[in-house]
């Protein structure tokens, strides 16, 4: 490292202490480097353009000396890049793998070092899969090919149904074995054998994703709840097999009578990156409105989540989980003036997240009124808030608004007529200066 520092000190003329800079990222507020983005929708000429793309985004320096601050540092970066010999993923979730997302292959480097290095060589690259107790290091190739064949995850699911069904065709008494008392109620009620009533690990179509409940919900295109809730049935109602391994049969009937005898649900929060409200990966998936439409008694389940974001774990319920989230990210004024700083981008992170957070009222009514009349104190009441945001981002400010309205008109913001009637006059206005710019 010192070498390293004290050749690029004198190639580019900087301090030693700047040179030794080796941690970048993205401009604060922003997140990727878009080149998931430009794949997704065909929008690149060539490689090159990917890696511009990576080395303009990601070239941001953290700096000890100004902490919070991260200063476009492009030509350090390029610099520290074509040293690169090995570059290194942790593959921490069980449930979104290489090619689940692309938010992996948006952050590696591999071809931005190999088109810097004066050799043209690729470096090695390596993903950790730290998905299990059994934590293994394996090639880049190598991940991506166990991906592909499903080893990662198909097989961890196959188990789990096999383990279901083992227990319910053992011969036990019914009040000592409640899934073999389920399993064969369902086999009478839906006229199926005990082996297929038993199913109870179900997830997308094979090479689908998500519910489309977060898409639905950012675009505002949904009449009511229960679209929501038949999209999150029809879509997440296909049944894991491990007499038949890889293929996902739909079984709705199956997956309705399940969910109806729920009582709670779960979920595990796993990165220290994103949180509840960063992304709508999280609602998307959550099953506690859907659980109470099926119930017979209409009772909601309780439902966790588990924080395994540091080696101190702690399970809270979802209530729980949302309003801290919410104070330290949404309402918190280190998180948003931070995102200011950083411009259009900020004021649009800003904004997502309050839709993110409606997201949870949606899907598990898990979001307290004051979240949403605090938000509305913070961002609108202020007169010079809201300039800040309407001179930064007027499209985004525009769509917080509008999100505000909606979560009161759904039912999920009681409020004041006084505010309402700002946010009314306040859409008018913005409306008007977009249109007029």
């Amino acid at each position: 490292m010192a070498d390293g520092a004290l050749e690029q000190a004198e190639e580019m003329g900087i301090s030693l202490r700047d040179a030794a800079t080796r941690v970048f990222s993205n401009a604060a507020g922003s997140y990727s480097a878009n080149v998931g983005l430009a794949i997704e929708n065909g929008g690149w000429e060539d490689e090159s353009q990917l890696q511009e793309q990576f080395l303009s985004r990601k070239g941001f320096a953290f700096n000890a000396d100004k902490p919070g601050i991260l200063d476009q540092q492009a030509d350090l970066f390029q610099s520290s890049l074509k040293r690169v010999d090995v570059t290194f993923q942790n593959l921490d979730s069980s449930e979104i793998s290489l090619s689940d997302v692309s938010h992996y292959f948006d952050s590696d480097p591999t071809k931005v070092v190999q088109g810097l290095r004066t050799d043209g060589k690729k470096p090695t690259a390596f993903v950790a899969d730290t998905t299990t107790a059994n934590a293994q290091v394996r090639t880049l190739s190598e991940t991506v090919r166990l991906d592909a064949q499903g080893d990662l995850f198909i097989n961890q699911m196959n188990l789990l149904d096999r383990a279901v069904k083992l227990v319910a065709e053992l011969d036990e008494p019914l009040d000592q074995n409640f899934v073999r008392a389920n399993a064969l109620q369902q086999s009478e009620e839906l006229g199926l054998s005990l082996r297929d009533a038993a199913t109870r690990v179900f997830s997308n179509a094979a090479g689908s994703y998500s519910a489309n409940v977060g898409l639905a919900i950012e675009n505002g295109g949904w009449e009511d709840e229960s679209q929501l809730q038949e999209q999150f049935l029809s879509r997440k109602g296909f049944a894991f097999n491990a007499d038949k391994p890889g293929v996902l049969d739909q079984a709705n009937d199956v997956f309705k009578s399940s969910l109806q005898k729920v009582d709670v649900t779960f979920q595990n929060l796993d990165s220290s990156e994103i949180s509840l409200s960063d992304v709508s990966h999280y609602f998307d998936s959550d099953p506690t409105k859907v659980v109470a439409g099926l119930r017979t008694d209409g009772k909601k389940p309780q439902a966790f989540v588990a924080d395994t974001t540091t080696a101190n774990a702690q399970v809270r319920t979802l209530e729980s989980t949302v309003r801290l989230d919410a104070r330290t990210k949404l309402l918190n004024p280190k998180f948003y003036e931070g995102m200011l700083k950083s411009g259009y981008e900020g004021t649009r992170e800003i904004t997502k997240r309050l839709r993110n957070t409606m997201g949870w009222s949606a899907t598990a009514g898990a979001v307290d009124n004051f979240v949403y009349e605090d938000a509305n104190e913070v961002f609108i009441a202020d007169p010079e808030m809201q300039k800040r945001l309407l001179e930064t981002n007027p499209n985004a400010f525009r769509d917080m608004v509008t999100t505000f309205l909606e979560a009161n008109g759904r039912g999920y913001w009681d409020t004041t007529e006084e505010n309402l009637d700002r946010l009314r006059q306040l859409y008018a206005e913005v409306d008007d200066k977009i249109e007029g710019m």
